[in-house]
C-alpha cells in the first residue's frame, strides 16, 4: 500500500455502521455501479461522483469490514443477498400476485380473468382466528355438520366438525356430543342428541338413517323445524341423497303438525345471516327459506342479507350498514361481486363475516368461486383478492381438539 493511500485512509472518519455485512456489501456494489452510470450521464445532472482514489479506499475498507462475505462461495453470497432483499420488502407485498412491465411498474393480475384462465381459486392452509367470529371450514376437509339451537331455541346454528375418516358416522357423532360442550358455548342440546344415526350405501347412493326413541307427534312447530333442519344439514354434509326417518326401529316419523317427514331432500334457498350467542361469539346461520322469484336471483337474496331476517329477529344482518353491493355478475360457475366505491368495512373481522356469508349463499345457486371487487383489502383471513376464491365447504368450523 502506498504512503499516499495510507495517508488518505488515516483521514477518513470512523465508520460506525450497524447494518448487516450483506447490506454493506450490496451498497458498495451499488455505489460502484452508480459511478459507472453517472459518468455516462449529462454533466448538468447533480450526481455524487466518488474520485477513483476514494472508491479504492471504500473497497479496501469493505475488505476489512466484510472478510466473511468475500470468503463465501458465490452461491452462498447470492443466497444471503436474496434473503436480505426479500426481508426488506413490505409485508403486504407477499399477498400480491403481480408482474412488471417494461418500465418496471407493477401490474396486478386480474382476479376474474385469472380464474377463467386457470379455473382455480385461492385457498390458504393457514388457520385464522378472530375475536368473535368463527370462520368457515375450507374445502377438502373431512367433516360433518352437526347443528345446535341457541339456548332459547330461536335459531339453529350449523357447526362444522373435522372428523376422523376412519371412524363410522355413529362414532363421529358420539365424539362430537361427548367432546363439544354446547352449553359452555352458548348453545342448547342438539335436536338429534337422543336419536340413533347411521348411513346406508346402496349402489353408491347414501341414505342417512335417523331413528328417534319417541314419536314426534307432540313436537311444536318450532321444534319440528329444528329437528328437520338439523337432519338436513347432517345429510348434506355426508352427501346423502335421501333420509330414512324412523321411530323405534319402524319406518316413519311425525314432525308435529307438519305431518310425516319427507325422505327426499329438496334443494332450498335461504340467505345467510349472523347469530350472536350469549358468550358474544358470532356464527353464520341460514335464515328463513325463500320461495318463488325471490329464490331465483342471487343479487336479490344478497340484498335481504343487509336488512336481516323479517321472520326471525334472532338473526342479524350479515352485510353491515356501511357496505353495499353495486352488482353481481355471473360467469359460468364464477360470481363476480362488486361493492360500491363508498363501501367501508370497519374491520377485517367484519369483512370476513360478510364475504363468507355471500360465498355460502352463492353456493346455493351453483357457484363454485367468487371474485370480490372494491373490498378495501388485499387480503382478509385466508382469502387473497387477487384471485377468485373457492367457496368454503361449510360454515362455522369447530375444532374438537381445542
Amino acid at each position: 500500500m502506498s504512503e499516499k493511500t495510507k495517508s488518505l485512509l488515516s483521514k477518513l472518519p470512523d465508520v460506525k455502521d450497524h447494518q448487516s455485512k450483506e447490506m454493506i456489501y450490496q451498497q458498495v456494489q451499488n455505489k460502484m455501479k452508480e459511478r459507472g452510470n453517472n459518468m455516462k450521464k449529462s454533466k448538468k445532472r447533480l450526481t455524487w461522483v466518488i474520485p477513483s482514489f476514494a472508491t479504492g479506499a471504500v473497497v479496501v475498507l469493505s475488505l476489512f469490514l466484510l472478510p466473511g462475505v468475500f470468503d463465501q462461495p458465490d452461491d452462498q453470497s447470492e443466497s444471503a443477498l436474496t434473503e436480505s432483499s426479500a426481508d426488506s420488502q413490505p409485508s403486504n407485498e407477499s399477498a400480491t400476485t403481480a408482474t412488471l412491465d417494461e418500465e418496471g411498474k407493477k401490474i396486478v393480475e386480474d382476479p376474474i380473468g385469472k380464474a377463467e384462465d386457470n379455473n382455480a381459486g385461492f385457498v390458504a392452509e393457514e388457520v385464522v382466528a378472530f375475536e368473535h367470529y368463527t370462520p368457515a371450514m375450507q374445502p377438502g376437509t373431512n367433516s360433518l355438520v352437526f347443528s345446535f339451537p341457541d339456548q332459547e331455541s330461536l335459531a339453529l346454528i350449523p357447526l362444522t366438525f373435522q372428523v376422523d375418516s376412519k371412524q363410522t358416522l355413529p362414532e363421529q357423532i358420539q365424539e362430537i356430543l361427548s367432546s363439544f360442550d354446547a352449553n359452555a358455548n352458548g348453545f342448547g342440546q342438539s335436536p338429534l342428541a337422543d336419536a340413533s344415526i347411521d348411513v346406508e350405501t346402496l349402489n353408491g347412493s347414501k341414505t342417512l338413517v335417523v331413528d328417534f326413541p319417541t314419536p314426534g307427534d307432540s313436537l311444536s312447530s318450532n321444534e319440528s323445524i329444528l329437528v328437520r333442519n338439523t337432519t338436513l344439514w347432517l345429510a348434506d354434509s355426508i352427501d346423502a341423497e335421501n333420509i330414512n326417518w324412523k321411530t323405534n326401529g319402524e319406518d316413519g316419523y311425525m314432525l308435529g303438525n307438519f305431518g310425516p317427514a319427507e325422505q327426499s331432500i329438496e334443494e332450498e334457498v335461504a340467505p345467510y345471516f349472523l347469530f350472536e350467542t350469549e358468550t358474544d361469539s358470532r356464527y353464520l346461520a341460514k335464515g328463513s327459506v325463500l320461495y318463488g322469484e325471490s329464490a331465483t336471483d342471487l343479487e336479490s337474496v344478497l340484498s335481504l342479507m343487509k336488512d336481516g331476517d323479517s321472520q326471525n329477529s334472532a338473526y342479524i344482518p350479515s352485510i353491515p350498514e356501511g357496505v353495499s353491493i353495486d352488482s353481481v355478475e355471473k360467469r359460468d360457475d364464477l360470481a363476480v361481486v362488486t361493492f360500491t366505491e363508498d363501501s367501508t368495512f370497519t374491520s377485517e373481522e367484519e369483512a370476513m363475516e360478510t364475504l363468507e356469508a355471500i360465498m355460502l349463499t352463492a353456493a346455493q345457486f351453483g357457484y363454485n368461486k367468487v371474485s370480490f371487487l372494491n373490498t378495501g383489502f388485499e387480503k382478509v383471513g385466508p382469502y387473497s383478492f387477487y384471485e377468485a376464491i373457492e367457496i368454503p365447504q361449510s360454515p362455522n368450523a369447530i375444532s374438537l381438539s381445542e
